[in-house]
């Protein structure tokens, strides 16, 4: 009786569409692939405005902190801007304020504790290892995306995209191709920023997804329940059910919640967290006691000698920053920083302000391992940028890699445009 209802039902939608007029046909067929163009071309522009700011906080940060060699305190500022940035996009109706269960909270503390320790971890980092390596295990982000990836989410990257991830890792190396030094505790603690690095950047798309009960049946693999977790778990996981409990238990506790918070919202409940965090950094390392020495007795010059001189000492940039010579002759101050200094300090937030709003709306729409291979294309962008900016020298192999790494973005965007949009084709 159910087969022959299925029948008549298959033979009724046969009719209509035999029905249909061609044109019809036509429209709908052309409507969808306007519409998976637009899409892309959507998310294109997310990530060309990603790689802009990116590019622009970098270069914009190397000045700066020649002449404020204070980077916890320069992300407070960070923190800070993008707090009152938030507040005033709220303030005009840009996005709407969504209410949070405590649950919801504690992960938002958890995930701003998150955003601060990467950033002290990266800099207490880069005291230990010589910054070519540094940028050399910081370029294999996308890799530590994807095993995170398939741990908690069971996602599979096609083999297509991993091939396109080889060259622009490799290009990368070779872009940074240099003096290569660290200590075991410092190797240590660049891994770990990369990891926690990853670990952020899932988590920014993460807490941007809508919950599973509003997603539909297409969308990305789910975690198994814990019902049907020892028939999708591997059997060395199977046989000990300690073992399987402890698994799962710490499966659970990582995978953040589907929050389906505007990134503008996310962005303005995550700042002042960390921003409270970054100060906290910057007085125990010291950074506030020596910024307050420096604003009563104003030794900005030394302190930018001292600076630039450990710079030359390593051979990686040139004491061309041209914002310091302004320092000397400054009469106006805030706080005992001269204005000129407060206002490029300010001009610098800003900059990191909209490089976050851009950031955690990319995040959400393009996914977290397009934008770890474009912060890799912008690495070597910056190499290039510095030869003009900072006379630095780079040799032949850094050439070839800086030329690796833009042809292996470009053989990922591709990759990436196939994947999505293959199957769209249009009508003929």
């Amino acid at each position: 009786m159910s087969s022959q209802g299925d029948e008549h039902c298959d033979t009724a939608r046969a009719d209509t569409r035999q029905k249909l007029p061609p044109s019809q046909h036509y429209l709908t067929s052309s409507a969808r692939w306007c519409l998976a163009r637009i899409s892309w071309g959507s998310q294109l522009s997310w990530l060309s405005l990603y790689f802009t700011f990116n590019l622009l906080l970098t270069l914009s940060n190397k000045s700066v902190l020649t002449s404020f060699p204070f980077p916890y305190t320069l992300t407070a500022v960070h923190a800070l801007c993008s707090t009152i940035g938030g507040l005033v996009m709220r303030s005009k109706g840009l996005y709407t304020v969504k209410q949070l269960d405590l649950r919801g909270e504690l992960v938002l503390v958890a995930f701003s504790f998150l955003y601060s320790v990467n950033v002290a971890v990266s800099n207490v980092s880069l005291h230990q290892v010589t910054v070519p390596l540094h940028q050399i295990i910081r370029a294999i982000t996308p890799l530590f995306i994807i095993g995170i990836s398939a741990v908690l989410f069971g996602t599979r990257v096609s083999r297509d995209r991993l091939h396109a991830l080889l060259p622009v890792i490799f290009g990368v190396a070779l872009a940074t191709y240099g003096d290569y030094y660290c200590t075991r505790w410092g190797f240590f603690l660049t891994l770990l920023g990369t990891f926690l690095a990853a670990l952020k950047t899932i988590y920014t798309s993460a807490l941007q997804a809508r919950p599973k009960q509003h997603r539909s049946s297409q969308s990305t693999p789910r975690i198994p329940e814990p019902a049907t977790w020892r028939s999708s778990t591997p059997g060395y996981f199977t046989k000990s059910r300690p073992t399987f409990l402890i698994v799962g238990y710490a499966r659970r506790l990582l995978v953040p919640p589907s929050l389906d918070l505007h990134p503008l919202d996310l962005l303005t409940r995550m700042s002042p967290l960390a921003f409270v965090q970054c100060v906290i950094y910057a007085q125990v390392s010291g950074e506030l006691d020596r910024l307050a020495r420096l604003g009563i007795t104003g030794p900005w010059l030394h302190a930018q000698d001292t600076f630039s001189s450990s710079i030359l000492r390593n051979a990686t940039l040139s004491p061309t920053a041209s914002i310091d010579c302004v320092h000397d002759h400054d009469m106006y101050a805030v706080g005992g920083i001269p204005l000129s200094l407060a206002l490029i300090l300010l001009l610098n937030g800003c900059i990191a302000f909209g490089l976050n709003v851009v950031s955690f709306s990319a995040n959400g729409k393009v996914g977290a391992l397009s934008m770890t291979v474009a912060a890799n294309v912008k690495q070597v962008l910056t190499i290039l940028f510095s030869v003009f900016l900072f006379n630095l020298t780079i040799t032949s192999t850094n050439a070839l890699g800086i030329t690796a790494t833009l042809l292996g973005g470009a053989w990922y965007a591709r990759v990436e445009y196939r994947g999505k949009h293959g199957k769209s084709k249009p009508p003929s």
